[in-house]
């Protein structure tokens, strides 16, 4: 265990025992990426998966889409313990893990798809991505929404201004098409992003975008550098409980 973990742990037990600061108008934003026993360092297991969900099932948590969280910028109004469940890549462990337990407890998610990767596998480690059959089956769901995160997964802060317009637009237009929807939220790959980027999006009639910057949101956040906090094979139950009542730091 790294210093850094020691410090964090004890701050992390307190937090778990104390109530949920996720008072009106703010929410926690939830990143998750793989979930499977590969033992990656962004890989959360299935079982841990399984009991994170029903503690926010079972504390009734207000877990609800980004269209709904959109809604309540809107009004200015976000209702307490308010949590959104967001999976970066589209790994195909998506579907078979972590789909079964959302719908066992009715919770939506978006989930940011590398279009470019559909049907293979990622160019880093190799994980399998959803198959346009499983898209479909999903997003016919009605609980898992499928939106933007590039065609290749690039940190955009690296392109120029036309590749990264490839790489978003292109990357919407697919899903669009595929799925008969407009899609209006964006995650930055990497977390990597810039002036122009953000450009880009608000061009392209983006209303969303989502870093991978630990911290609440509220209805006064920059809609297009929105806070995150990561759920990664580090994170154990109570921390868990500690990040969605206070978020990460």
């Amino acid at each position: 265990m790294t210093i850094k973990k020691i410090l964090k742990y004890p701050i992390y037990l307190a937090l778990s025992c104390l109530p949920a600061v996720l008072t009106a108008n703010r929410a926690n934003v939830l990143m998750y990426h793989s979930i499977s026993d590969d033992g990656l360092f962004f890989c959360v297991k299935p079982d841990v998966f399984r009991k994170q969900m029903t503690y926010l099932a079972t504390h009734r948590f207000n877990v609800v889409s980004l269209d709904k969280l959109f809604e309540y910028f809107l009004s200015k109004n976000i209702p307490p313990k308010t949590i959104v469940l967001t999976f970066d890549d589209g790994y195909e462990d998506n579907y078979k893990m972590a789909f079964p337990v959302l719908r066992e407890h009715n919770l939506p998610a978006t989930i940011f798809l590398t279009t470019g990767w559909i049907g293979s596998a990622d160019n880093k480690v190799k994980k399998k991505i959803m198959d346009l059959d499983q898209i479909r089956e999903l997003h016919d769901s009605g609980l898992i929404d499928f939106q933007p995160h590039t065609l290749h997964h690039f940190k955009l802060s690296g392109l120029d201004p036309e590749r990264q317009q490839e790489e978003i637009i292109q990357s919407k237009e697919f899903i669009d098409d595929l799925l008969k929807k407009n899609c209006r939220y964006f995650a930055y790959p990497h977390g990597r992003y810039t002036e122009t980027t953000i450009s880009i999006l608000q061009t392209g009639n983006f209303q969303l975008a989502l870093t991978t910057k630990g911290g609440l949101v509220n209805p006064s956040s920059d809609r297009f550098q929105l806070k995150r906090n990561a759920i990664d094979s580090q994170v154990n139950t109570m921390q868990f409980k500690g990040i969605v009542k206070f978020a990460r730091f």
